[in-house]
């Protein structure tokens, strides 16, 4: 056995964080990569970007850019080249190739922007460029901007500023393993209905034996359509977005 070194990967821990790579982006985007810096900084951006529980899912580029393990890559790839221009450069051509989008964090007047931000970005998937192209618009608010390195984000206020709900806990707990469409479908619910309907209508569906997201989301959107005796409608509470 050959005999182990500082670099040697210890292997992965129990309970160690997975990240969902689309299978689009592995078996299509992935293969046309020619320069290392591109494949990082997607690859980062992509787990960073999973790590956002807010909607819409805007990332801090600046922030993304201060993650050490991605500093530390490029270093070690481009030992000769400043990483700063490394990492932008692999940020033009992922953006370039469509696999991220970004934005100037000024967004349509009346919406406010997160502070001291230059440049957001998401993934190019269709729930996230719905967000943004609305974000843009000033449609919605940047609830999910949140630094990249952030190592958690606190769920949602209930009710008269009660403890929140933690709607992924409550679909892996409910459900079963995220992935990364279910991911953005969450997040897509956090922005659209109040705590307290996600947490009954996971309830419910719980205590029909129905788990399954679609059979949630069924119950949210017929209680916004109909209404709620206990509750507002979404619809009034997004009036003034």
């Amino acid at each position: 056995m050959s005999a182990r070194t500082d670099s040697t990967f210890a292997g992965l821990p129990a309970g160690a964080r997975q990240v969902a790579l689309p299978a689009a982006l592995l078996h299509q985007a992935v293969p046309e990569m020619d320069d290392p810096a591109e494949l990082l900084v997607t690859l980062y951006a992509v787990a960073a970007v999973q790590r956002l529980r807010r909607f819409p899912r805007l990332l801090d580029v600046a922030a993304l850019r201060a993650e050490r393990p991605l500093v530390d890559a490029l270093a070690r790839f481009f030992p000769h080249a400043d990483t700063d221009e490394a990492f932008r450069r692999g940020l033009e051509a992922a953006v370039a190739r469509g696999t991220l989008l970004r934005a100037d964090a000024r967004p349509a007047p009346g919406t406010p922007a997160p502070p001291d931000v230059a440049e957001v970005l998401t993934l190019n998937s269709e729930s996230d460029q719905r967000a943004l192209d609305r974000w843009r618009r000033g449609q919605l608010a940047a609830t999910g901007h949140v630094p990249a390195g952030a190592a958690g984000v606190a769920p949602r206020p209930g009710p008269q500023g009660g403890p929140g709900i933690n709607v992924y806990a409550l679909y892996e707990d409910t459900i079963g393993p995220i992935t990364p469409q279910v991911a953005a479908a969450l997040a897509e619910a956090e922005g659209l209905y109040p705590a307290a309907w996600i947490e009954d209508a996971f309830r419910e569906a719980a205590e029909l034996n129905k788990r399954s997201w679609r059979y949630i989301q069924r119950i949210l959107e017929r209680w916004d359509d109909e209404g709620r005796e206990d509750d507002d409608a979404p619809s009034e509470r997004r009036a003034g977005w």
